[in-house]
C-alpha cells in the first residue's frame, strides 16, 4: 500500500514539476542559488529561501515537514556553478547535508540528502517565480 501511494505521489509530482518548469522564473545570469525554492522528496515537503554572498557562499532559511507543522532550518553552504553543497541545521536535530548540481536551466537543484536519518535520498528543488 505504501509503495502504491508513494508511486502515485511521485507520478503526480513529476507532472507538477513538468508543468511548473514552463512557468518557472527566468534563470538568473550569472547562475546563482539565490531565491525561493520548493520541492518534495523522501516523503517531505521542503522550501528554502537562499541568499548568495560573494565568493559563492550560501546562507538562508528552510523548512521541512509533511504538512504545515514544518521544522525550521538554517542553511549554510557553497556554490561553484554547477555544484553546490549545503548544510541544513535545526536545534535538537543532527545536521543534514544536501549536495548536487544546479540544472542547466538554472531553475532546478538536483541532489541527495545525507545525515539526520537520510542516506542518499534524492531531492529536486524548483525555483519559485
Amino acid at each position: 500500500m505504501r509503495h502504491l501511494i508513494t508511486a502515485g505521489l511521485a507520478a503526480m509530482l513529476a507532472l507538477t514539476v513538468a508543468a511548473c518548469e514552463s512557468t518557472a522564473a527566468p534563470a538568473p545570469d550569472p547562475p546563482t542559488l539565490a531565491g525561493r525554492w520548493s520541492g518534495f522528496g523522501a516523503g517531505v515537503i521542503w522550501s528554502m529561501n537562499l541568499v548568495q554572498n560573494g565568493g559563492g557562499v550560501i546562507d538562508g532559511v528552510a523548512s521541512a515537514g509533511p504538512d504545515s507543522a514544518s521544522i525550521p532550518l538554517s542553511v549554510h553552504g557553497v556554490f561553484s556553478d554547477p555544484d553546490f553543497s549545503l548544510v541544513l541545521s535545526s536545534q535538537g536535530y543532527e545536521d543534514l547535508g544536501y549536495a548536487g548540481t544546479l540544472g542547466a536551466s538554472g531553475n532546478q537543484m538536483n541532489g541527495t540528502l545525507s545525515g539526520s536519518g537520510f542516506a542518499g535520498d534524492a531531492l529536486t528543488f524548483t525555483r519559485e517565480p
